[in-house]
């Protein structure tokens, strides 16, 4: 990344319309950081968690926790080929500690969560993905779901066997096959792209995406970002949790919206638990 290029990230959780919130995210940003300019790169992660009111919870936090210090204690990343094998042993190690877990406190029985990842480093995105929360990435006004979706309903799909129309509506649509705190068979998603100066990232999670489509999402990712004079990850974050709130959804909402930017930008992150006076 050039000395003049800068990643800024804003995150907003929101209670929705569940009584307690099983979604997380964290957001680590070195430059805010005293080891700054370490090679570590920036990370954003969300994270859907299940199992009941005190599992989901608990599931969540283990997962974005997980990653996030083991990541904030990293001096350096020798070169970016370690980056995306290091998020899938952080993974495989996030799983082993909820299932812990959950065999030593009968009140995690069960518990689990989905996990998306996101290294930016030397404009370079570096991802890693479990469950059915999701990573888009915008580039020249196109929208790009770079995970899949680890759902019954979704693999079908993949195979061929239900159409578009038929998975929308589709029993399985959200019973996953692969999450952390599943004792076999994890199916962890990685890979890498190259990044522009006017791309954006949004993960964010399933209260988002089950009431918001892919053309609500760009619409709001490119009208937004080109209606302001600066990139303003916090104002775009901000209308998509607003637009699902307006749609009344029945699960937490959560969304990370990142990218480069020529101008130095702090990072920002909002966790609002209550909620808001929708505005006009």
């Amino acid at each position: 990344m050039d000395n003049h290029t800068h990643t800024a990230a804003h995150g907003i959780n929101h209670i929705g319309g569940r009584e307690n919130n099983e979604d997380a995210f964290r957001i680590y940003d070195e430059s805010a950081n005293l080891v700054s300019g370490s090679g570590r790169g920036e990370l954003f992660c969300v994270a859907d968690g299940m199992g009941g009111h005190r599992g989901g919870e608990r599931a969540s936090q283990i997962a974005v926790e997980g990653v996030w210090d083991f990541f904030s204690q990293l001096r350096t990343i020798e070169t970016d080929d370690d980056i995306c094998p290091l998020l899938t042993t952080l993974y495989k190690e996030a799983n082993a500690q909820i299932l812990k877990e959950a065999r030593r406190n009968s009140e995690y029985f069960n518990m689990g969560s989905t996990l998306t990842s996101a290294v930016i480093k030397s404009e370079q995105l570096f991802y890693a993905h479990i469950g059915d929360s999701r990573l888009y990435h915008l580039h020249k006004g196109t929208l790009t779901q770079l995970t899949d979706d680890h759902t019954i309903a979704a693999e079908l799909w993949r195979l061929g066997r239900i159409d578009q129309e038929e998975l929308k509506s589709h029993p399985q649509r959200n019973t996953l096959f692969s999450y952390l705190g599943k004792e076999k068979g994890l199916t962890i998603q990685g890979g890498e792209i190259a990044l522009g100066s006017d791309d954006l990232l949004l993960l964010c999670t399933d209260g988002l995406t089950d009431v918001l489509s892919d053309e609500d999402i760009c619409d709001i990712l490119q009208n937004r970002a080109g209606s302001l004079p600066v990139f303003n990850p916090k104002a775009i974050c901000k209308e998509l949790i607003d637009a699902a709130l307006s749609r009344k959804p029945k699960d937490n909402v959560t969304a990370v919206v990142s990218g480069l930017t020529i101008d130095p930008t702090h990072v920002l992150i909002e966790n609002r638990g209550t909620k808001p006076a929708l505005q006009s």
